[in-house]
């Protein structure tokens, strides 16, 4: 992932970006991971900003996920 994806990415999430490379970035976080958790992040520091995290945090994402695939069907394919 480029700078220049990570300033278009601010932009966007600030409404400060053209609607054709809005759709680009839109496009090609679609298969760049990298991309996705950078909207993440951008997205929980806006909140932060603003004051509009949530009063209590989940940290117990292990576990979470642990459950998760607990309730998972068990697959056995040959």
């Amino acid at each position: 992932m480029s700078d220049k994806n990570l300033e278009d990415l601010s932009a966007l999430i600030d409404g400060y970006l053209y609607k054709q490379a809005a759709y680009r970035l839109i496009d090609l976080s679609i298969t760049d991971p990298t991309l996705r958790a950078a909207w993440t992040r951008y997205h929980l520091i806006g909140d932060a900003l603003r004051y509009n995290l949530p009063k209590k945090t989940r940290l117990d994402l292990a576990k979470q996920v642990s459950s998760a695939l607990e309730s998972e069907p068990i697959l056995l394919v040959p």
